[in-house]
Order: C-alpha cells, then sequence, then structure tokens
C-alpha cells in the first residue's frame, strides 16, 4: 500500500469521528513501514462470516469485554493463553515445554514428543504419559458412579486402548457371560462393588484393579495379563474357579486383601505394606 492511501484512510476516519468531541483521538501514519497508531479512541472490528488477523512481531496482543471475556496472546516468551474469566482457560507455554489445557464438556486431545503429558479430571487421573510409560485412562467404556447399578450379559467387549468397565463411588456391577479384551478390563474404587462370572479378562496391561475400599468378586473367570489382579488401599479381590496366568498374577498395596480360593494361578506373588494374599485350595 502507498503512503497516499494511508494518509486517506487516516483523513476519512477523521471525519467519521463527532465534531463535538473534548478530546479527540490522534491518528500517526507512516506510510514507509505500514504503520498506523490511534491514541485515545475506540477502535471496533465487525467481522461477519471473516476472520480477523492480527500479525505481531513484537508480542502481546490483549482482547477485553469488560467482566466477561479476555483474550491474550503474548509471543514475547513463547507464550499463548485464552481465558474466559471464571469459567474456561487454555494456556499454552513454550517456554518450559508446558502445556496446560482445561475444558468443561468436549474432548482434549494433546499430541507431544516430549516427556510428559498429565490430564485430570476432577478427582481422578485419566492420562499420565511420561518417559515412553503410560497410566492407563479411566475414560471407561462402561462406567457407573453414586447411587447406579450397571448389569451385562453376554457381552463381548472390546477397549483396547482405555478401561472396559470403570465403577466408583458406591456403584455395583454385575457381569455374565462376558469376554472383555481391554488395556484395563475392570477397575473399581471408592465403596464400589463389582461381581464377574463365567467370562474372560485379557488385559493388554492390567486385568483387575481394586482401589480404595472397592470389592471385586470373580467367579469362573479366565484372566490373562502382564498384571492380572491388582489391589490398594483398603480394597478386597476375591477369585474362585478359574485360573490366573500372567507375569505378575497378583499385586497387592497397603491394607488391601486377596483372597484365591480353588483357582490355579501362574506368574509372581507381590506384596507391599500390609498387603495380604490368601490361597486355598
Amino acid at each position: 500500500m502507498s503512503p497516499k492511501w494511508y494518509a486517506v484512510t487516516a483523513l476519512a476516519f477523521l471525519i467519521s469521528l463527532p465534531a463535538l468531541a473534548d478530546d479527540p483521538p490522534t491518528v500517526r501514519v507512516e506510510g514507509a513501514t505500514g504503520r498506523v497508531e490511534i491514541n485515545g479512541g475506540k477502535v471496533k472490528v465487525k467481522s461477519r462470516g471473516e476472520d480477523v488477523e492480527v500479525d505481531t512481531t513484537g508480542g502481546k496482543v490483549r482482547v477485553k469485554k469488560k467482566g466477561k471475556k479476555e483474550v491474550e496472546v503474548d509471543t514475547r516468551g513463547g507464550k499463548v493463553r485464552v481465558k474466559k474469566k471464571g469459567k474456561k482457560e487454555v494456556e499454552v507455554d513454550t517456554r518450559g515445554g508446558k502445556v496446560k489445557v482445561k475444558s468443561r464438556g468436549g474432548d482434549v486431545e494433546v499430541d507431544s514428543t516430549g516427556s510428559r503429558v498429565k490430564v485430570k479430571k476432577a478427582g481422578r487421573s485419566v492420562t499420565v504419559i511420561k518417559g515412553g510409560t503410560t497410566e492407563v485412562a479411566t475414560a471407561a467404556k462402561y462406567s457407573c458412579g453414586k447411587g447406579e447399578k450397571l448389569r451385562l450379559s453376554g457381552e463381548v467387549i472390546n477397549a483396547s486402548d482405555t478401561v472396559a468397565i470403570y465403577a466408583e463411588a458406591d456403584c455395583k456391577v454385575t457381569i455374565q457371560d462376558f469376554t472383555i479384551n481391554a488395556a484395563v478390563a475392570i477397575k473399581a474404587s471408592g465403596n464400589s462393588k463389582v461381581k464377574l462370572s463365567d467370562g474372560v479378562l485379557n488385559g493388554g496391561r492390567t486385568a483387575v484393579i481394586a482401589q480404595g475400599n472397592a470389592k471385586v468378586t470373580l467367579t469362573d473367570t479366565v484372566v490373562n495379563a502382564p498384571r492380572c489382579l491388582e489391589a490398594s488401599g483398603n480394597a478386597k479381590i476375591t477369585f474362585a474357579d478359574g485360573t490366573v496366568t500372567g507375569k505378575e498374577a497378583i499385586v497387592v498395596k497397603g491394607n488391601a486383601k486377596v483372597k484365591i480360593e480353588d483357582a490355579v494361578t501362574t506368574g509372581k506373588q507381590i506384596k507391599q505394606g500390609n498387603g495380604r494374599i490368601s490361597i486355598s485350595n
């Protein structure tokens, strides 16, 4: 654009200002650099169906609507921050390799080549990736919570990258005649109670995880996984009339207990803390 064009634009802007304004804004136009500077006045941009683009090499752009929304982009340190006061926040900070995303509703997808990605969902850990190891998500195929009941029969459940059944609070789960293929087949926490019978559990990582005060009972079930039965806290797992096969057959932590009756177990038995393992045939 020529200097003449900038001058015409500035003149049109001044003509459009109220004639009786006490302190009219000033407009500065530098044709050589393409810079337009407005001091003391209000600049309003409306776009219907078109994009609005702000390109800055200096670093900070801030947009505010009093008491409602704020969008801040600060490129000086490699930081981008988007906020909606009291509700949503998206922050990207590349200075230390940190990316923070908060979302209420909707999916969040993070693709990282760095060392660590951590996602939390109010009170429960969803996914943690650090140094190539992965804690499996609790975004389960089936889940139930406080005051709920879940009953399944004759199901084949495939969830290779997540949890198949997740029970929390005082949820009650009953599953019969089933086959589950999942990263984690069963995860129970809180005061939940899970009963399984006449089925097969194939865990890509762990077949059964019981936490808190959860109780998991398995009858006539075949379990195959690198880690088969894991109990922590005050949880209890009871297994009867089936087979447990894995590198780590039983892992007990805290004050948890695993009780095996008339079943065949193959693999290591690991006890930590006051954990107890009881086996009878």
